[in-house]
């Protein structure tokens, strides 16, 4: 009897080291690529398995669209996209921002006129009188339509969400 409960004991102490000592080879290392359109995470264990998942990077294009003829076709328009820009953006990113570090931007300041810090918030959020070459205040009645997917933005681009792969157009118009 004696003899069976060491070897019993000595088969539960074997199975535990064996067991414990699979847990501490199980390492795992992950490394992360990023290029301009995706990011690749590549996850190896010791066993030698590779997982590889693909994610492609969130971005949005904003086009400038100006009114009249596009002296770079031979086609006759009334309006052409004159500047197009894709952006990458993170869920931390705002929509003001993004356009501030990828555009020349005036708002509306407190008296009216041009401010690029565009710091003024009249309590409807800050209203766009310029961007790129486009320019609210030098046409009577003038203002900066915004426009989402061309629709018509139902919301100022302080409450807009971002979202992967919209395009948000920007055009001068009077009213």
């Amino acid at each position: 009897m004696k003899a069976l409960k060491r070897i019993v004991l000595g088969s539960l102490l074997f199975l535990t080291v064996v067991l414990l000592g699979a847990c501490a080879l199980d390492t795992t290392t992950a490394s992360s690529v990023t290029t301009e359109d995706t990011t690749t995470e590549s996850i190896t264990t010791v066993g030698g398995t590779l997982e590889q998942t693909t994610i492609e990077a969130t971005r949005f294009t904003v086009e400038i669209i100006t009114s009249g003829d596009n002296p770079e076709t031979t086609e006759v328009e009334t309006e052409y996209v004159s500047h197009s820009k894709e952006i990458v953006f993170t869920e931390d990113d705002n929509f003001m921002d993004l356009l501030r570090a990828n555009f020349v931007v005036y708002c509306a300041g407190e008296d009216g006129g041009k401010d690029e810090t565009c710091s003024y918030d009249s309590g409807f959020g800050r209203y766009l009188v310029g961007i790129d070459t486009l320019d609210a205040t030098t046409i009577t009645n003038g203002y900066i339509s915004f426009y989402i997917d061309g629709m018509y933005a139902m919301s100022g681009i302080d409450a807009t969400e971002l979202e992967n792969g919209k395009v948000y157009s920007f055009k001068l118009e009077t009213y």
